[in-house]
């Protein structure tokens, strides 16, 4: 690689760990779509990855597991140690300043041991079977090497080890696909104004999809490759695809609803529908939650 293109990528990765360094966390979790408790429920409901993993998992004892790109580690520290009971997280991000934040809680579990490395996963070379449980939340997308990755996963992981799964699989860089632009644009005019307001105050008129230069440099770089590049490393368990239409209605916009009924009758119609468009084909999913294992024939992996 030409040394003016080492140091295009060098900047970039930087831009990319100064961006998510400086981000508050909280408040971008407040506002997703996802936070809202009915949809919290119903996902669960949907797609109990509890469950899955603790089944999977039932015969090990103290797992050793894997965080990729992991940042303050909020949900992964979690499910890793009381879902699946994990003794060790080995945990690799690119930025400094989301490690601090992981460090600087105040839940963690003296008997649970993290060692929290700063790595570009994107380069990642992991020991093979080595880990009992590999766990990516939310944090896939931002992978530009998504066939190295997926293949030093499945490279990484034991016999009976699984692959635990949690992101965007939608249109890349967030753009939404022409399916779900029309059925969003066709619904925004309906929803009440006090649902299309945002944390400023602004009531917006039109369909908002992002611009590729408000966003981090990897956001959702290779996302729609995610889902067929891992269908094809790994088998796959267990798997729910969702969020057609809530993410590019909702994103941003989760503060305005309540826990009362009108809000969650509003809801629940819209997780319905949202899931018989998907399951027509009538639009793609944004969201997917799985569980993989290591390919257990002798199937050449391409990657």
């Amino acid at each position: 690689m030409p040394a003016d293109r080492d140091a295009a990528e060098l900047d970039t990765l930087a831009s990319e760990a100064s961006y998510f360094a400086d981000q508050d966390n909280t408040q971008l979790r407040s506002r997703s779509w996802s936070s809202v408790p009915l949809f919290q429920h119903l996902i669960h409901q949907a797609s109990d990855l509890n469950q899955q993993t603790r089944k999977a998992l039932e015969n090990v004892k103290a797992p050793r597991a894997l965080s990729l790109a992991c940042g303050d580690m909020q949900g992964e520290y979690k499910f890793l140690v009381s879902t699946a009971g994990v003794k060790h997280i080995d945990a690799f991000d690119i930025s400094e300043g989301q490690r601090n934040k992981f460090y600087a809680r105040t839940d963690l579990n003296d008997a649970v041991s993290v060692d929290y490395q700063l790595v570009d996963v994107n380069k990642i070379e992991l020991p093979e079977n080595h880990y009992d449980i590999v766990y990516i939340q939310q944090a896939y997308h931002h992978l530009e090497a998504v066939e190295h990755v997926a293949s030093q996963i499945n490279r990484s992981l034991k016999a009976n080890g699984i692959f635990v799964l949690v992101d965007y699989i939608g249109a890349n860089f967030l753009q939404r696909t022409q399916k779900q632009r029309a059925i969003c644009e066709m619904l925004w005019p309906f929803l009440a104004e006090r649902y299309r307001r945002t944390p400023e105050g602004q009531v917006r008129i039109k369909l908002q999809i992002p611009h590729k230069e408000s966003l981090s440099p990897y956001e959702a770089i290779r996302a729609e490759e995610i889902l067929p590049v891992l269908q094809n490393t790994f088998d796959t368990q267990h798997l729910f695809l969702f969020a057609g239409i809530l993410f590019p209605l909702l994103e941003g916009f989760a503060q305005n609803y309540t826990d009362s009924d009108e809000d969650r009758r509003l809801l629940k119609s819209m997780w319905d529908l949202d899931r018989k468009l998907i399951e027509a084909g009538d639009v793609e999913p944004n969201f997917v939650r799985a569980v993989f294992r290591k390919k257990t024939d002798d199937t050449d992996i391409t990657v």
